[in-house]
């Protein structure tokens, strides 16, 4: 039996409980939408030419396809290796950003001494991971480059936006 002061309590605690999960619904919202906007606003700044920190000759280059980012790296011989240099390699990759860490699997590529088929990258699923951070940096941190660039061959370490290649402002990269 309900005393009077409790006769409404039941619809009371629907409408509390519609309420909290409205408001959860609404903060979820917006923390989604804005998570989805910085991750927009920060991986179009990635876009660029980089050159390895002092110590290996290499280069990487990152643009904006789609949804989906092209990377390309070059070069990977140690500086101080002279004529034991492994010969240049070459890395086309593709893949995509979240949270300012770029994951690619190698992709098909064509040079004058090498070829690397869509079936060979499908089979062997090699991949890169690049790391992002404020300012105009980045980090590979993963190269799977065993058995696919000569011996002694590396990519991995931090590279800094060459100079004079400078980032296009965000209205110039291509938008998904």
């Amino acid at each position: 039996m309900c005393r009077p002061t409790d006769r409404h309590a039941p619809s009371q605690q629907r409408f509390r409980r519609a309420a909290n999960r409205f408001l959860f619904g609404i903060v979820a919202a917006t923390g989604l939408c804005c998570t989805a906007h910085s991750s927009v606003a920060q991986t179009t700044k990635i876009v660029g030419k980089y050159v390895h920190a002092p110590g290996v000759a290499a280069e990487l280059d990152v643009e904006r396809r789609g949804e989906q980012y092209v990377v390309a790296l070059s070069g990977g011989s140690p500086a101080g290796a002279g004529a034991a240099s492994p010969a240049d390699c070459y890395i086309r990759a593709v893949g995509q950003v979240a949270q300012n860490v770029l994951t690619a699997e190698f992709a098909a590529v064509e040079t004058d001494t090498f070829v690397y088929t869509r079936a060979r990258a499908a089979r062997e699923k090699r991949s890169l991971q690049i790391s992002f951070t404020p300012g105009p940096a980045a980090e590979v941190t993963r190269a799977d480059t065993d058995g696919y660039c000569g011996l002694g061959a590396t990519f991995l370490g931090t590279y800094k936006l060459k100079p004079g290649a400078t980032r296009p402002p965000a209205s110039q990269v291509e938008k998904p």
